[in-house]
Parts: C-alpha cells; structure tokens; sequence
C-alpha cells in the first residue's frame, strides 16, 4: 500500500492475492497434493490474521468470515496432521539419538507411515476435498467487495496490531505461570498473528517490523514443534495397543514431555522480550510510526503492504 493508497483498497487487495494464491497451488500440477494442503491452509490463516487488523469495521461479518476460513483449513487438516506426526517422531528420534535405541521403536514409524500412505492412496477423496476447497475460496473472494471497510483509517489498523499484540503479551505471561500445551498452541496462533501483521506493515518501517518479524516467526516455531509433540503424544496414548504397546508408548511419551520443556525454555526469553512492551506503549509507537509513513514519503520509491 502506498502512502496515498485507501486502506480499505490494500486490505482488499491483500485478501484477493491470498486467495489466488492459493487457487494458484491447487491448479499447479507440479507441487505434490501434500504440499498443496500446506499451501493453501497458510492462506487460510493469513486472511483469518488479516481481518483481525479490522474485526470492529467487519461486526458481524468478521464471525462469517473467520468462521469460512477456519473451517476452510480443518477440512484439511488430516493430511498435514498425518504428515506432522512422522515429522515430529523423526524430530524425537534424531534429538534423543544417543539415549534411545531407535530400530526398536520402528514399528512405530512404520504405523505412521502406513496411516500417511493409505491418505496418500485416497487420492480421488483428497482431490475431492480441493476441488471444493476452490470452491469456497472462489465464493470467499466474491464477498470481499462486500467487506464494511468504509471510513477504515491507519489508525485502525495501528488499533488492530495493538489488540493482537496485548492477547500474546497476556498469553506471554501466564502461559508459564500456568503451563499446559493448549495454552502453549494459544499462545503460538498469538504469535504467528502477529508475525503475519508485521508482514503486512512492513513498509511502515521495514526495519523494525522485519526484526519483528523474524523473531516471531522464531517463537512461532518453537511453539510449533510443541504443539506437534503433544499431538504426537495424544495419539499414541489413545491406542496404545496399535503402537508397540503400553511400555513402550509410556517411554515416548516422556522423552516428548522433556523435549517440550527443553522448547518452552528457549521460548521463554524470546518471547518475554518479543512482547516486554505495553499495549499501551506498542500502539503510541506504531501510530507515531504511520505518521511518519505517510507524511515523508516525497522522496521516497513507491512501497506495497505485502501479504506473503
């Protein structure tokens, strides 16, 4: 977005280019279907994170919206959850190397594999569910001319950064007073709104929102890895039986409970210093920040919000 560019046109703007985007994934024969579901379920969670920047403007609209979208990625989810969980088994393999003897836990791996192989073999069923996943893109691009943005102003969007910032400051701080790993995945989509947020403000001042950027996606990805260890963990205590049994998924299970507390150690000085600010403060900030944006630009290239 230009300095002279309406915000409600860039926020249109950046929503139609998600949604093509992941259109274009879906048509692109030469990426697998795999890769395709991770494509197009990031969109999906950037334009959730995009309305955020105006979810007053939007009322009840925002609720259908966000709503489309989530629901959208879950019709997906099996495959990168079936993907994630062999990622995560490899990941505990390879970081406790020296401590376990790996070949007897294969038949795990091997369960894993199965359950990703026989998805992978429903391929008319997973091409079934992208044909109507463009299709409810295609329908979601329709409604965004429809989008109550009318009167929206820079400082609405200074006031949606700041929310979003206060929800994973507040997350920040009692998810270790607290500890439990659904408020670690909260605080995680926290995060990684805020990473997205500092994408789209970028040019506002590049340097700060990059850094920004950079150390959220960091934290978002510790975060990460520990939400996948207590997925992989819920399935193997649901059907013990199917996993080499009892002992042997107790043993796993504990080695992923010590690898989530090596991540959240080394989340916790990252994200105390990612989010050490005030709301309060944030928000005077990033407000002087558009300011300054939009007022000295005369000798300046022209810029765009980005939404990548």
């Amino acid at each position: 977005m230009n300095s002279d560019e309406p915000v409600p046109h860039a926020i249109r703007r950046i929503a139609r280019e998600e949604i093509d985007a992941a259109i274009d994934a879906i048509d692109n024969s030469k990426i697998d279907a795999h890769q395709t579901v991770h494509q197009v379920r990031k969109r999906c969670k950037k334009i959730r994170g995009l309305i955020r920047l105006f979810r007053p403007h939007l009322q009840d609209t925002y609720e259908v919206e966000n709503v489309w979208y989530r629901n959208a990625a879950r019709r997906l989810s099996y495959v990168r959850d079936a993907q994630s969980l062999i990622e995560t088994y490899d990941l505990l393999m390879d970081h406790y190397e020296e401590e376990v003897d790996r070949q007897s836990f294969g038949p795990i791996r091997r369960k894993l594999t199965l359950r990703l192989n026989k998805i992978a073999d429903d391929e008319a069923g997973l091409q079934h569910r992208l044909t109507k996943f463009r299709a409810r893109m295609e329908e979601g691009r329709e409604r965004i001319p429809y989008w109550q943005l009318d009167n929206l102003e820079p400082q609405d969007l200074v006031d949606g950064l700041t929310k979003t910032y206060g929800r994973a400051c507040e997350a920040a701080i009692t998810v270790y007073k607290k500890p439990s790993s659904e408020r670690f995945h909260d605080w995680r989509k926290r995060v990684k709104y805020h990473w997205y947020h500092m994408r789209i403000v970028r040019p506002v001042w590049e340097r700060e929102a990059t850094t920004r950027g950079k150390d959220s996606d960091v934290l978002a990805g510790l975060l990460g890895d520990d939400h996948d260890l207590a997925i992989f963990r819920e399935t193997l205590q649901k059907e013990p039986d199917e996993f080499s049994g009892q002992e042997t998924v107790d043993i796993l299970c504990k080695l992923s409970k010590l690898q989530q507390q090596e991540l959240r150690a080394q989340a916790k000085p990252l994200g105390l210093r990612l989010f050490a600010e005030s709301p309060k403060k944030f928000s005077k900030r990033f407000g002087a920040y558009f300011k300054a944006w939009q007022t000295d630009r005369c000798d300046q290239p022209e810029e765009e919000l980005v939404a990548a």
